[in-house]
Order: structure tokens, then sequence, then C-alpha cells
């Protein structure tokens, strides 16, 4: 499974000139809390069209970098 990853990483970007960044929130449950995590999403606009996902992070709280 490693090798998949890493290949998903480091596969080459066909994304057009448009890059679309966006932020949501869902209630998560960890060690018996309700928390909010954010699910931060970058996508790409290919030249065809087509929306190409380019990643995905999850953190909870504000102090996170990514």
């Amino acid at each position: 499974m490693d090798a998949t990853l890493e290949q998903g990483r480091n596969h080459p970007l066909d994304v057009g000139r448009f890059l679309l960044l966006d932020a949501r929130y869902e209630n998560v449950q960890i060690v018996g809390q309700v928390r909010d995590a954010a699910v931060l999403i970058a996508m790409g606009l290919r030249d065809d069209g087509k929306r190409a996902m380019l990643g995905v992070s999850v953190t909870v709280g504000e102090h996170a970098a990514h």
C-alpha cells in the first residue's frame, strides 16, 4: 500500500489554470468527545473541464499547519 500512496503523491499534476481550495467542518468523535474537524480539499480544473483531486487533509483544531 505504501508504494500506491507514494505513486499518488508524486504523480504529475494534470491541472489547467484554476486551483480550487475549500474547507468544510465535520463533527468527529475522539476519545469520547465530539470535536470539530476541518476537512481541507485542493482541486484543480483540467483543460478538458474536469476536476482533478489534488489533496485532502483533516485537522482537529485551528493550530495545525498544512
